[in-house]
């Protein structure tokens, strides 16, 4: 009987493709390198945008009043074409841009001591007619969000009613931040 030790046998290398790492690595850089570039070319597109839709909405300033500008604005909002997070976040600047435009002292006087209320934004926009809750499609939108959810339309109305009275008040984007 033999007692030496036997070596175990190598595992079997049969059927395996030793470079198959290589591939994945190789098919996750290439996805990543032309998901990046898509990206970057729909940020630059959509920084485009938001330059020429501020210069478009200082152009209109001249001849709309504040309430003009408000709906110029949500007008804007609903035919955004750049990313949706950056339309949303760029409804102040536009509003500012177009308030400057032309002298809103009647408007801002009678905003006034409104304007710091939450109600004043919701009240302007149900004047507006704009909805302020989507009807609820089923239990989790009764469960989870009261009835349903509010609209995109209602945030930027109170979005752009509050950048109005912002502005009213001598305050910008970068001190209300």
């Amino acid at each position: 009987m033999d007692t030496t030790p036997q070596a175990p046998n190598p595992p079997s290398t049969a059927g395996r493709d030793k470079h198959a790492g290589y591939w994945v690595v190789g098919a996750i850089f290439a996805l990543s390198t032309v998901l990046g570039t898509w990206f970057a070319v729909l940020l630059m597109n959509s920084e485009q945008h938001l330059w020429e839709s501020q210069l478009q909405a200082q152009q209109a300033g001249v001849e709309l009043d504040a309430e003009g500008c408000v709906g110029w604005a949500m007008e804007w909002r609903q035919g955004c074409t750049a990313i949706e997070s950056l339309c949303d976040s760029t409804i102040d600047p536009i509003v500012e841009s177009c308030m400057q435009g032309a002298d809103r002292s009647g408007w801002c006087g009678e905003v006034k001591g409104h304007s710091g209320s939450t109600s004043f934004d919701f009240a302007r926009c149900e004047a507006r007619g704009v909805p302020w809750k989507k009807p609820a499609k089923g239990f989790w939108d009764r469960a989870l969000f009261g009835g349903g959810r509010t609209t995109s339309a209602r945030k930027a109305c109170a979005s752009a009613y509050r950048a109005a009275a912002d502005w009213c008040e001598g305050r910008t984007v970068v001190e209300v931040l």
